[in-house]
């Protein structure tokens, strides 16, 4: 898969996310480790209803992988979820799959970005701040 710099930042950068990724989000999504902590450990996802998803759910203006720099290696998504482009709100979503990039800041550094996430899908949906 090749992926494309977006946003950068010191060891990733978003890159607009694509279906090509769907055997890698199967692989992660049925890990009970990996999925236990977002309250889908007891859904089995198959890798035909995983690209399905990606590509009805794939916002060029809403939605990144999140890459390694030094590699190029897929390690997770972020994006905003739920638009509601009545209400003009939308959710922040971040799942890091890749074990070993777990509490390192590669989250914060993905949320960091939702001013730029949010602007982005602003100008294509007029979606608002919300505050938590």
């Amino acid at each position: 898969m090749r992926y494309f710099k977006k946003l950068v930042g010191d060891r990733i950068y978003l890159s607009p996310r694509s279906s090509e990724d769907a055997e890698k989000f199967t692989e992660w999504l049925n890990d009970f480790e990996t999925t236990d902590y977002v309250g889908k450990s007891g859904e089995m996802i198959s890798y035909e209803w995983e690209k399905n998803f990606l590509e009805e759910n794939n916002s060029p203006e809403a939605t990144f992988a999140i890459v390694t720099l030094d590699e190029d290696k897929l390690i997770g998504t972020v994006g905003l979820e739920s638009i509601n482009r009545t209400d003009r709100k939308a959710t922040l979503g971040i799942f890091i799959g890749d074990k070993d990039y777990r509490s390192k800041g590669v989250a914060r550094f993905a949320a960091g970005r939702r001013a730029a996430l949010r602007d982005s899908a602003a100008r294509q949906s007029s979606c608002r701040r919300r505050r938590r």
